[in-house]
């Protein structure tokens, strides 16, 4: 195929009132065949995502095994093309996690349950190259692979530890590379569910089992038959069967423990404790987590590990909020550590993209309102929106904003909002920002109008990047906010050991996020 010079591509956004990302599919007038055109929207993807590439069912017989046919696709949901599917290899691991209904968030899965996994068995019908002879599950120089599992109850343990339900508990089963010397792409971890596991019975019908499932737990999980049980919905969705497009990701609370003071309170708090968020990728960009999410959800996450009270009485908002994982994480985490902070939080987004955000903060916050995190319609470019979300909650000391610039019709209308929300002297604004699609001009034309009304620096682990700037509000106690250039970013989203793949050094450099940050002068 040879393409010519074309428009832009922009992806319309059901869901919203602006446009989705735009996409710069060709930049010049040179003729581009199909495989440069793949690899122009691969060009800056680093972090890879792990997909279903076919439905699963949701609910789960156990002692039976189970084929998951997975796919590596890049932050945009593409997959693999050319020598990035030749060269993807990575061994997959799986853990069972258990829903913690009333509390929010997840535990581990009891011992009474053994989760066993193996690599994708060849059938006879199927000659697909895929399926590789191999002892380990994965991604074998392919963008497809997968991992077969199977739940079994631990017959060593006590009977009268286990307890039967029918309906209450629910588990989710997270897919997660391997981070050795094989892997060579990184991709963030799957999560799969909510799912029910039940018996087998010869002598049972199908319907008979639909109507036999069980759920096996140790006695500290009677909280979950509580009336207050959080209502995992299924995304809406009655299907008995999972599909590609509604899929959740986790972060590990645990992984946040080095960055601590080691005390106990941390350690019970944190550990074998995990924030889950759903995405739903047919809503589009308030749908998905962004690269950009990921990196300021775990730099702001160990920050307040380091300081623990470094937000106190503060006003954060998480702006365009998305899926809502920086707000709701860092809420998480406050809470955790301490029951009666005073950091209050405010995730804002158009008003249909607000269902998710409420969403997910039911699933990690529980059903037990929390005063301090709001969650708030706002309107780019709408002044009464601004005026009344401050009042409400007061003047923002810290605005997170990520992946926001997509679209330069809308830099104008974001950049009024920023001027409204910022307080001269006190507010202070970290943007994520990751080259996607944008040219060069484009990307000026956001900060052309920024810097006339704001100071702008980057952020990284230089303090001497700072020097000739001006601590406003909460650094002028806690300092700047650095970043460790030397750590993977997202490292809690990707598992304990994070990632150690590097084969695409350029892309790397080009593809990396940026986080900016941005101070109201005095006189604008």
């Amino acid at each position: 195929m040879s393409l010519k010079t074309i428009s832009p591509l922009v992806v319309v956004d059901p869901m919203r009132e602006r446009s989705s990302l735009k996409i710069q599919m060709i930049e010049d007038d040179t003729s581009m065949d199909e495989n440069d055109f793949y690899q122009s929207l691969h060009r800056h993807s680093i972090l890879h995502r792990l997909v279903l590439s076919r439905p699963l069912p949701r609910y789960l017989t156990l002692d039976t095994w189970y084929r998951i046919d997975l796919e590596v696709v890049n932050e945009l949901g593409l997959p693999l093309k050319g020598e990035r599917n030749a060269s993807c290899c990575m061994v997959l691991t799986c853990q069972v996690y258990l829903v913690d209904t009333e509390r929010g968030g997840l535990v581990r899965a009891p011992k009474s349950l053994e989760l066993s996994f193996r690599p994708l068995q060849v059938d006879a019908w199927d000659n697909s190259s895929l399926l590789a002879t191999t002892d380990l599950p994965g991604f074998h120089h392919s963008g497809q692979g997968g991992i077969e599992i199977k739940v079994s109850m631990n017959n060593q343990q006590d009977p009268g530890c286990m307890m039967q339900y029918t309906t209450k508990a629910k588990y989710l089963i997270r897919i997660a590379p391997v981070s050795d010397q094989y892997q060579t792409v990184e991709a963030l971890p799957l999560t799969l569910g909510p799912m029910e596991f039940k018996s087998y019975h010869h002598h049972h019908h199908h319907h008979q089992q639909e109507n036999d499932r069980l759920s096996f737990m140790n006695t500290n999980t009677t909280l979950m038959t509580t009336t207050n049980a959080i209502d995992w919905n299924m995304g809406g969705d009655s299907s008995n069967i999972l599909r590609s497009d509604t899929t959740y990701r986790l972060y590990g609370l645990g992984s946040l423990l080095p960055f601590g003071s080691g005390s106990i309170l941390e350690n019970d708090a944190l550990m074998d404790r995990y924030f889950i968020i759903r995405e739903v990728w047919k809503l589009g960009t308030p749908g998905k987590i962004w690269d950009s999410a990921l990196v300021l959800s775990d730099m702001f996450s160990k920050k307040i590990m380091q300081e623990r009270t470094c937000f106190d009485g503060k006003h954060i908002i998480d702006l365009s909020a998305g899926t809502g994982c920086i707000g709701l994480l860092l809420g998480l985490l406050l809470r955790r550590l301490k029951q009666q902070h005073s950091c209050k939080l405010t995730l804002t987004d158009l008003p249909e993209a607000l269902d998710l955000i409420r969403e997910n903060h039911r699933y990690n916050l529980g059903n037990t309102p929390d005063p301090h995190i709001q969650i708030e319609k706002l309107c780019w470019g709408n002044t009464r929106d601004a005026k009344q979300l401050m009042k409400h909650g007061g003047e923002p000391d810290i605005i997170l904003a990520s992946d926001v610039l997509y679209d330069p019709n809308c830099f104008g209308k974001l950049v009024e909002t920023l001027k409204t929300l910022c307080i001269p002297g006190k507010t202070v604004i970290y943007l994520g920002y990751k080259r996607r699609g944008l040219k060069r001009d484009e990307e000026n034309l956001f900060f052309d109008l920024a810097k006339a009304n704001f100071q702008i620096s980057t952020v990284n682990g230089n303090s001497l990047t700072h020097q000739h700037m001006e601590p406003v509000g909460w650094e002028k106690k806690y300092g700047f906010i650095k970043r460790n250039q030397s750590m993977m970013d997202g490292r809690g989203w990707l598992g304990p050991a994070g990632s150690h793949s590097d084969i695409f050094g350029d892309a790397r450099q080009e593809g990396k996020v940026i986080i900016y940050r941005l101070v109201k002068k005095k006189f604008a």
